[in-house]
């Protein structure tokens, strides 16, 4: 499905049932993508109808058009507890719910004072990319089991990308359906957020338990891409790398509480000066200590 933005598409799936389809995730409540949802239901599903919308988690592109199609067809929308809580309050935030803590997350993360009001200003939502959600969900657990078309899939919960991501897992088809838990040649957004200032959902990401869980898995089906990939437990790989990111930000610390512009006094500083449009450390005066 089409989403508006650099990163222009999104990957959903049908998995077939024996008196129906699963859907898992569902697209961005914006555009083409509910007519594109009508196609589909008027051209692809073999005289069966969709019994069940199942979304790995809460961010718009995955859970936005789920209540619609859930009141379309009158069926269940399953979750994890955490993301369908998320979801429906992300969903119905307003400009008035940005407060002094916002405005103190966006200082500490080094921006302008003017900026807070400015965004406060132009702020849409959730609620602008998600239809309405669903009043009532059906929990998934870690390790519960979906029997779809006498394939069992497993649930498996990743965090750090958000508060509680389900995967599924086939042993007997060796796929795993990783939502954005893992991404092919990038690595999952993982932001600490203005709701919880003080998070540390890095630690959370590299702890995942899904690489450990899917050693043998060597097929992956990727959100963002049309191909099946090789799995390759890339959260593990990643955290050399995200001990040499975190001295280059303990080095810009410095530089961003203290105001300095002092970008190009080493390769730390010019290494972070290249990020900084893209990235923010909103972690005040302390960076996280517990991740190893």
């Amino acid at each position: 499905m089409p989403l508006p933005m650099a990163l222009d598409h999104i990957n959903l799936y049908l998995l077939e049932d024996t008196d129906g389809w699963w859907i898992i995730d569902t697209g961005i409540g914006f555009g083409e993508t509910q007519a594109l949802w009508q196609q589909i239901f008027d051209q692809e599903l073999q005289g069966k109808p969709i019994k069940a919308v199942l979304c790995t988690h809460m961010h718009p592109d995955h859970v936005g058009q789920a209540g619609w199609i859930c009141d379309k067809w009158r069926v269940p929308l399953y979750m994890t507890m955490a993301e369908y809580l998320s979801a429906r309050t992300y969903s119905k935030m307003t400009a008035d719910d940005l407060s002094w803590t916002s405005e103190r997350y966006y200082r500490n993360a080094g921006m302008d004072a003017d900026y807070f009001p400015q965004m406060k200003a132009r702020f849409r939502g959730f609620g602008s990319v998600v239809e309405k959600l669903p009043g009532a969900y059906r929990r998934l657990e870690d390790s519960d089991y979906l029997n779809i078309g006498g394939v069992r899939w497993r649930v498996l919960i990743g965090r750090g990308h958000s508060p509680e991501h389900a995967c599924l897992y086939s042993a007997a088809l060796n796929v795993l359906i990783s939502g954005d838990q893992v991404i092919p040649r990038i690595t999952s957004n993982v932001s600490v957020s203005p709701g919880e200032p003080e998070g540390n959902p890095l630690q959370h990401w590299l702890a995942s338990p899904i690489s450990r869980s899917c050693n043998g898995c060597r097929r992956t089906r990727w959100c963002y891409r049309p191909t099946i990939h090789p799995f390759t437990g890339c959260i593990s790989a990643c955290a050399p790398s995200y001990n040499t990111m975190k001295t280059t930000c303990w080095h810009w610390k410095r530089h961003v509480l203290s105001r300095a512009q002092r970008w190009n006094c080493c390769r730390f500083c010019s290494s972070a000066n290249s990020m900084s449009n893209k990235w923010i450390w909103p972690w005040g005066n302390a960076l996280p200590t517990s991740i190893t």
